[in-house]
């Protein structure tokens, strides 16, 4: 089991839609959906293709970002969603796939669906390892 760290934009736009939706999402709206892509260099080839203008150093960031969440995450792994707007972080647990959905709102087109169980107040976390314990 892994803990993944996730966001819900930069600066939670997506919070609201995450929680209420239960699933984790990121952004890259103009990618379209990732769940036939098979390897890392097809994401880059794709990433590349639909970004052109931004930096080689930029779209492998990307790629270390977007590759976990289509293809490494499990069912069953844990997910740390920090707000933005509260002085919470949100715990869950990954309960499927990778889904595209085109309809969601911008910046919540590529989901996991997640069965959010816990908040904790971030003066509760003092370190990584304590705040799993807690759990």
């Amino acid at each position: 089991m892994a803990l993944w760290l996730v966001r819900a934009g930069k600066r939670g736009e997506q919070e609201e839609f995450a929680l209420n939706n239960r699933v984790a999402v990121i952004g890259w709206d103009d990618l379209p959906d990732l769940s036939q892509v098979q390897t890392r260099e097809e994401l880059y080839n794709l990433l590349e293709e639909t970004y052109p203008e931004i930096q080689r150093k930029a779209l492998l960031s990307w790629l270390s970002q977007i590759w976990p969440f289509v293809r490494e995450m499990q069912q069953g792994d844990l997910v740390a969603l920090p707000s933005k707007r509260r002085p919470v972080v949100y715990f869950g647990r990954v309960k499927g796939p990778y889904v595209y959905n085109p309809n969601n709102p911008e910046g919540a087109k590529h989901t996991r669906p997640v069965e959010w169980f816990k908040e904790i107040p971030r003066d509760r976390i003092d370190t990584l390892s304590c705040c799993i314990l807690r759990l």
